[in-house]
């Protein structure tokens, strides 16, 4: 079991179990990459967030419980105002949930 959803300052995605990956575009100014924030729980498995802009991706670890972080703990200073593929990679993951919110 499954849900995902993707508004225009938020992506939610939750299941039970999951493996490969879900991937979402977004156009953010700098007020929305200063405001990012991830909120994630998985149980088991890895869980990873990839953001990728031109030459530029950042890989972010959200395996092993529950992560709570914001754009300053993650380090986004690379990215530009425009768009920005946001990927999450699931490898075994199970019992996992994951709010990415920019505004």
């Amino acid at each position: 079991m499954m849900f995902e959803t993707h508004t225009n300052s938020i992506w939610t995605f939750s299941a039970q179990s999951a493996q490969g990956y879900s991937t979402i575009y977004c156009d953010l100014t700098q007020q929305d990459l200063n405001k990012l924030t991830i909120d994630s729980n998985i149980a088991e498995g890895e869980m990873f967030l990839i953001l990728i802009q031109d030459k530029y991706s950042k890989s972010i670890d959200l395996s092993g419980g529950a992560k709570n972080l914001s754009a300053e703990e993650m380090d986004l200073d690379m990215f530009n105002p425009g768009r920005i593929s946001m990927r999450l990679k699931f490898n075994n993951a199970k019992d996992l949930s994951v709010n990415i919110n920019w505004r």
